[in-house]
C-alpha cells in the first residue's frame, strides 16, 4: 500500500541518517532525518535523532534558537512515544533554551517513568539552586551522586554550592568522596582538586591549598587559573620564588584580552619584587 511504501522510505532515510551521524556528517544526517519524518510523520525515532543532531549544533553554536529548534524535534518524538529518554532530552533542550519551568515538568515526568534517571536529578538540582531552594537542590544533587557515583557532575555541583554557601566542611566531605570515586576520571579530578583548593583557601589552610592546586595542575597542566590560585597560596606561605613562577606562567597562559586580571597579577608580582616596590 501507499502507507507501507512511505513507512519503508522513512525507515530507509532514518538508517541513512544514523549512518551519516556515525560518520560525523551531521548536516547530511539532519537532511536524512528531515526526509524521514516527511515520508512518515509518526517515525518517533527520526524525530528524536533529528533532535540529537540539532543538539550537537546547539552545543557548538551556543545559540538559544538552536536549542529551541532541538526542543521542537524532541517534542514531536514525545508526542508519538513518551519514553523517559525522550522526555529527558526535551527537558534538557528547554532548560538550555531558558524555558526552565517547562523543562522541570518534563524532568518530573521522566522520573515518574524512570526514577533512576540521574541526569534528571542533576537538572532539577540546577533548577532548585537557581531558585534558591537550597534544601531541594542539595537533595537532587545528592540523589544524582547516589545513582551514578562515577559521574563528576553531581559532586562538582554540590561541592560548589556548599562552597558558595560557606558550608566548607560539607563541601570538603563531598569533594573528598569524589576524590575516592573518580580515580579513572583525570579531567574530573582536575576540577575536583581545584574546588578543594578553593575550599582550603577559604579555610586559610595554605599548605592544603597548594597541595590541591598542584594535584589539579598535574592532571590539567594547561589550567591557567590553577596556576594563579596556587601562586596566591604560595604568596600567603611566604614562598616568593614559587609564587612568582606561578604568576609568570599564568600571564603566559592567559588571554591577553583579560586586562583586568593581568593587572591584578602584575600587582602581585610587583609586591614580591623589592625593586618594583621601591619605585612605587
Amino acid at each position: 500500500s501507499c502507507a507501507d511504501e512511505k513507512y519503508k522510505a522513512s525507515m530507509k532515510s532514518l538508517n541513512k541518517g544514523v549512518k551519516a551521524a556515525q560518520g560525523k556528517e551531521y548536516f547530511q544526517a539532519g537532511e536524512h532525518f528531515k526526509r524521514s519524518v516527511a515520508d512518515y510523520r509518526d517515525n518517533h525515532n527520526a524525530w528524536f535523532m533529528w533532535g540529537e543532531i540539532e543538539t550537537k549544533q546547539a552545543i557548538k553554536s551556543k545559540k538559544k534558537e538552536m536549542w529551541l529548534s532541538a526542543a521542537e524535534k524532541y517534542k514531536e518524538a514525545v508526542k508519538r512515544q513518551g519514553n523517559p529518554a525522550y522526555l529527558m532530552k526535551l527537558g534538557t533542550a528547554q532548560f538550555e533554551a531558558g524555558r526552565k519551568e517547562e523543562a522541570v515538568q518534563n524532568f518530573r515526568k521522566a522520573l515518574e517513568k524512570w526514577p533512576e534517571l540521574f541526569e534528571a536529578h542533576l537538572y532539577l538540582g540546577r533548577y532548585y539552586r537557581d531558585q534558591f531552594e537550597m534544601k531541594q537542590a542539595a537533595g537532587s544533587f545528592t540523589r544524582a551522586i547516589e545513582l551514578n557515583p562515577k559521574n563528576r557532575n553531581g559532586y562538582l555541583a554540590l561541592g560548589l554550592m556548599y562552597l558558595d554557601w560557606d558550608m566548607l566542611d560539607h563541601a570538603l566531605k563531598v569533594l573528598k568522596n569524589a576524590e575516592k570515586q573518580l580515580q579513572r576520571d583525570e579531567n574530573g579530578l582536575a576540577r575536583i582538586f581545584f574546588l578543594l583548593g578553593r575550599v582550603y583557601d577559604e579555610k586559610r589552610d595554605w599548605e592544603a591549598s597548594v597541595e590541591s592546586y598542584t594535584a589539579s595542575i598535574r592532571r590539567d597542566p594547561d589550567s591557567a587559573v590553577s596556576r594563579l590560585q596556587r601562586g596566591l597560596a604560595y604568596k600567603e606561605l611566604g614562598e616568593r620564588k614559587r609564587a612568582l613562577n606561578d604568576f609568570t606562567k599564568y600571564k603566559a597562559m592567559s588571554d591577553a584580552r583579560d586586562r583586568a586580571a593581568l593587572r591584578i597579577v602584575d600587582k602581585h608580582i610587583c609586591s614580591l619584587n623589592p625593586k618594583c616596590m621601591s619605585r612605587e
